[in-house]
């Protein structure tokens, strides 16, 4: 009861659905911004969509977040994302080519904000397969090292 209360306060108008998420215009601000919702199939099959997508955006480096729609706030459990809305990209402005970080692309995961092409739905990127990349070395400095048997 109290789920339903919450989300009619600030759930506006259903605008899509994915695999695992369903989008919806946030009520308080419906142009500028969108909640995305984890459905409660895709929670039992550990499609974590918006946490991937949160992390994506807080890690992401100047050039990587110009290709991203800005992420505004991520429940504490990831079931809702507050998002900034597009507007639907329309076939000749898709780019040739995007970073290859960015997965799972098609002219409905492309919006306009601010008379840019972003990637608005990049939920399932390959970050993690990527930093995962052995081959990737970095020197390391270990200063003064103290075992963990003697730090206090």
């Amino acid at each position: 009861m109290i789920e339903s209360a919450i989300a009619r306060l600030f759930l506006g108008e259903l605008l899509g659905e994915g695999v695992s998420r369903r989008v919806f215009a946030y009520r308080p601000a419906p142009d500028d911004f969108v909640v995305k919702v984890h459905t409660k199939g895709s929670l039992e099959s550990h499609d974590y969509q918006n946490i991937a997508e949160w992390m994506m955006w807080e890690e992401a480096n100047a050039a990587l977040r110009q290709w991203l729609a800005p992420c505004s706030a991520i429940s504490t459990c990831g079931m809702a994302l507050l998002q900034r809305r597009c507007e639907p990209c329309p076939t000749h402005l898709v780019p040739k080519k995007v970073p290859k970080v960015l997965g799972d692309l098609h002219l409905a995961n492309f919006g306009i904000l601010d008379g840019l092409v972003v990637v608005k739905d990049y939920g399932r990127n390959y970050a993690l397969r990527f930093a995962a990349n052995a081959r990737a070395m970095r020197k390391l400095d270990l200063g003064e090292y103290t075992p963990l048997s003697t730090r206090s």
